[in-house]
């Protein structure tokens, strides 16, 4: 569920939590939903507690091939870079060709 997804709910769900009215004027959201919300929330909340971030299959492959790069960079010290910018553009289209051709082989 997408983070935008489980806002919307668990908001519309305290709208109608705390809707005075009586009949409320708020509509109730299914408790499946909300509860399947909450295990989501919970999902990601313990990802920011303890530091967690998801990445991609793009996402990863982008860092490896920025990693080769840095790590084939010669210099002083061996701390010449590329223009950070273009690094990671290039690293992006190196993970762009890697899927389209993993996906090429079924």
């Amino acid at each position: 569920m997408e983070l935008e997804r489980i806002i919307e709910i668990l908001e519309k769900h305290q709208d109608w939590r705390r809707d005075q009215n009586l009949p409320p004027k708020t509509e109730m959201q299914s408790p499946i939903e909300i509860g399947t919300a909450i295990d989501y929330a919970l999902i990601e909340l313990k990802k920011l507690r303890l530091g967690g971030v998801s990445f991609s299959l793009r996402d990863k492959i982008a860092m490896e091939a920025m990693n080769g790069e840095l790590a084939s960079q010669g210099g002083v010290d061996g701390c010449v870079w590329a223009n950070e910018i273009d690094l990671a553009e290039r690293a992006y289209l190196v993970a762009d060709a890697m899927i389209k051709a993993r996906s090429n082989e079924s």
